[in-house]
């Protein structure tokens, strides 16, 4: 868990009031509606819009934040389905690395049980980056990621991916 004034934080973080008011102003950068990452029983991302210099060098941080819904799904004879998210940035010129590495949105586990189970869910998982100097200068790239894996048809589905600066 990140403390007061350490980034990334992601959805359970406590933010804490000194940085409550970082992104009242933000400037949203990217609104993503598109399928480019949906995902059905695979891993798949996509590479949303550069954000330049000139714009990246106004903020200390990016936030993303991923609203989607997640469909698992336990047959009778199969084990486990997954969902992940995920969200990687980089230097313009450079190699994307994890913002976090992925954290799971929706599960389902009941080996040996002959239930049928069926999991859908609605959701915002959000992380915030500090921008690096480099990024500030050069600009960065944001791509995000998900993961549905397992037995059951486990789905990701897109509602919107919004990239924000503060």
């Amino acid at each position: 868990m990140a403390g007061e004034g350490e980034w990334p934080k992601v959805d359970g973080d406590i933010l804490y009031g000194s940085e409550v008011n970082t992104f009242h102003n933000s400037k949203v950068q990217e609104v993503y509606v598109g399928t480019g990452f949906n995902s059905a029983g695979t891993e798949a991302s996509v590479e949303l819009t550069a954000v330049t210099g000139a714009i990246a060098n106004t903020a200390d941080y990016v936030k993303v934040s991923i609203t989607g819904t997640a469909f698992n799904e336990k047959l009778n004879g199969q084990s486990a389905a997954t969902v992940q998210l995920k969200a990687q940035i980089k230097e313009t010129g450079g190699s994307y690395a994890d913002i976090v590495a992925y954290a799971t949105v929706s599960s389902i586990n009941l080996s040996g049980s002959s239930s049928d189970v069926s999991l859908i869910s609605s959701f915002t998982y959000s992380v915030i980056y500090e921008l690096t100097a480099g990024m500030k200068t050069n600009g960065f790239q944001i791509k995000p990621f998900a993961s549905a894996t397992g037995t059951g048809s486990p789905t990701f589905t897109n509602i919107q991916t919004v990239v924000e600066l503060a």
